[in-house]
């Protein structure tokens, strides 16, 4: 994650490395309905957060037979994503009595997703 700008990269292998589950969340007093992705950086695996009315959801990820996929707008290819403006954010599930939260990052209204430049690094990290 790129603190100046808030940017989390990240890889994906193909347009079905998509982990993710749709709810509703309370995230900061405020209950949203959205997806939480499960996304691999370079370092772990973290998790993104995004509304299912914004831009990222609705040009970047499908749904077929119920299964969440990267949308044809990215290239069926292992490649890094970057995704600009997060926030960090507690989430807790707003139907299941005692869930704890954990710390997910949360896809703003300035967030912008993109394919990287970082691309032609990445078959040499993968050599490593």
């Amino acid at each position: 994650m790129d603190s100046k700008n808030k940017t989390i990269n990240f890889l994906i292998e193909d347009e079905c490395d998509l982990i993710g589950w749709q709810d509703d969340y309370l995230i900061n007093g405020y209950l949203l309905r959205g997806l939480i992705l499960k996304v691999t950086t370079l370092t772990s695996r973290i998790f993104l957060f995004v509304e299912t009315e914004h831009e990222i959801y609705k040009n970047y990820i499908k749904v077929e037979n119920g299964i969440y996929k990267w949308s044809e707008k990215l290239a069926n290819e292992l490649q890094i994503i970057s995704v600009t403006n997060t926030e960090k954010v507690e989430v807790y599930d707003n139907s299941e009595d005692g869930f704890e939260g954990f710390i997910c990052f949360i896809i703003t209204e300035e967030s912008e997703l993109a394919s990287t430049d970082l691309n032609n690094h990445l078959h040499g990290w993968l050599e490593l």
